[in-house]
């Protein structure tokens, strides 16, 4: 294992793509929309695992069900659609659907190539694009849309799934005992659902599940990536500021530069560090960190 933390980035849930949008409230509270299924309800099988469609989620921040943020008409459009239920970020009002997960297909899609190489300490901070919604109209503000930091995952385990390993089983890589897991265990994570529901569309394709420790947090307060956080605190993969010259705005160019999950700060380097620290202290001022910052800064997973 590497001997320092690696701080990922990782871009999730609907964008400017979908018709559906992640709220943003005035206080800056925000409910997460994840992105929906490629396939329908009618292809899934009978198993020990469930889909879960859009009309089971419910907001983090009241009882209500997450579609009744929408209008009618696209309540009815998506009430039976299946979701790509990813991360996973303890939302208090989804009962056994609540845990800190995130998978994804390393091995499969270049985008997220770079989660080959994380491990236990390892930290995932998701990003998300938040729509602004008037509380007291109970809409959306038109055009008001941009990046917000939601929360992030301390790695506790990685488990990798195999089509040549055994069936049924998630495996550790990093376990010198080859310990595994049984994928029910897991059934709340969409990778593990999905391969479950649909063992015959997705029994060969290799994923990754990432479950995070007790320190793991969803944000109560949506953090904004704006253009002077990047700027002190974001590196392209050359280690370069972002050059917004190519895109037609700021939002736009966040949005490519954090479309692959990559390391934005390796804690063996002090430039990251210190970029890291200030990254840390700017979330701080809304929502309070679990854990000591000089923990994080540690160069070692203690």
């Amino acid at each position: 294992m590497q001997p320092y933390r690696q701080i990922y980035l990782v871009n999730v849930g609907v964008n400017h793509t979908h018709k559906l949008r992640s709220p943003i409230f005035p206080d800056k509270r925000f409910e997460f929309i994840p992105i929906q299924e490629e396939y329908h309800l009618n292809e899934c099988v009978q198993t020990a695992a469930q889909p879960i469609t859009y009309d089971q989620l419910y907001c983090y921040n009241t009882p209500r069900k997450l579609l009744s943020l929408f209008p009618e008409e696209l309540q009815s459009q998506y009430k039976h659609h299946i979701v790509h239920y990813d991360p996973n970020l303890n939302n208090i009002n989804d009962s056994s659907l609540a845990a800190f997960t995130y998978g994804d297909i390393p091995y499969c899609n270049a985008r997220a190539a770079s989660l080959r190489h994380a491990q236990s300490g390892d930290l995932l901070f998701f990003l998300a694009n938040l729509a602004s919604f008037d509380d007291h109209k109970d809409q959306f503000n038109p055009g008001q849309r941009s990046f917000y930091l939601i929360g992030f995952i301390e790695i506790e385990l990685v488990l990798e799934y195999s089509y040549q390993a055994d069936r049924g089983l998630l495996r550790n890589p990093y376990s010198q005992e080859q310990e595994s897991y049984d994928l029910l265990q897991f059934t709340r994570n969409a990778h593990v659902n999905r391969l479950l529901t649909l063992l015959h569309k997705y029994e060969k394709q290799r994923f990754t599940v990432f479950e995070g420790s007790n320190r793991s947090q969803r944000f109560q307060y949506a953090v904004q990536i704006t253009k002077q956080i990047c700027d002190i605190c974001l590196r392209d993969k050359n280690g370069q500021p972002f050059d917004y010259s190519k895109f037609r705005s700021p939002d736009a160019c966040i949005g490519a530069y954090t479309r692959s999950v990559r390391p934005h700060f390796t804690l063996n380097h002090q430039t990251d560090k210190t970029r890291f620290y200030i990254f840390l202290k700017y979330i701080a001022q809304l929502n309070s960190i679990p854990f000591p910052l000089d923990s994080l800064l540690a160069s070692s997973y203690d």
